[in-house]
């Protein structure tokens, strides 16, 4: 550890009520700490996208496209690899939703979530070779930077293939802007 982390413990995780483990739709949750965090140059808050952004609309052009960069401690390749002890970050294009339901449903066999459907409010990511999060990053965020120079949250990572970064198989992440009023009525 560097010192430039905060320690908690997790006092109480409060699932979406719509939360389906079978087919991950809500795949999202709250964690609340047992330690009030204190801000520092190296721990800060994310913005939130505002309800309704329409992050993966193949016409939008804001966002279709638009790189990202997500973060994890998870594996580096899988099936076979190894879980890392440093934080890793790759930045990943969101796919356009029409290009993410193609791609997807003509590979399900190769996800992880056998009823696999990138059903609104989910989304797409990644898909070139070698580019993707992987086994262990589950919940990990996907930040975007705005015109306005603030990373904001779109997504949190939910699933993808059984083998990481391969081409065409882009990863699934939870759309935040469907769940933003969810977030703050149960923020604490």
């Amino acid at each position: 550890m560097s010192g430039r982390e905060v320690v908690s413990s997790v006092e109480q995780i409060i699932l979406h009520p719509s939360y389906n483990p079978n087919t991950f739709d809500s795949d999202i949750a709250l964690v609340k700490l047992t330690l009030k965090v204190t801000f520092s140059k190296y721990v800060r808050p994310i913005c939130l996208v505002p309800p309704g952004t329409r992050t993966d609309d193949t016409f939008a052009p804001s966002f279709a496209a638009t790189v990202c960069v997500t973060v994890g401690w998870g594996f580096t390749s899988s099936p076979v690899g190894r879980r890392n002890d440093v934080l890793m970050q790759i930045n990943l294009s969101i796919t356009p939703r029409i290009l993410c339901e193609s791609l997807v449903l003509g590979a399900a066999s190769d996800y992880q979530n056998r009823f696999v459907f990138p059903s609104d409010p989910q989304f797409c990511a990644g898909g070139m070779l070698g580019e993707d999060t992987c086994n262990g990053d589950s919940g990990g965020p996907l930040m975007c930077l705005h015109a306005d120079g603030k990373y904001y949250l779109h997504g949190i990572t939910s699933y993808g293939t059984k083998s990481c970064g391969l081409l065409n198989k882009p990863g699934i992440y939870t759309k935040i802007a469907a769940f933003t009023s969810w977030i703050s009525a149960n923020a604490v």
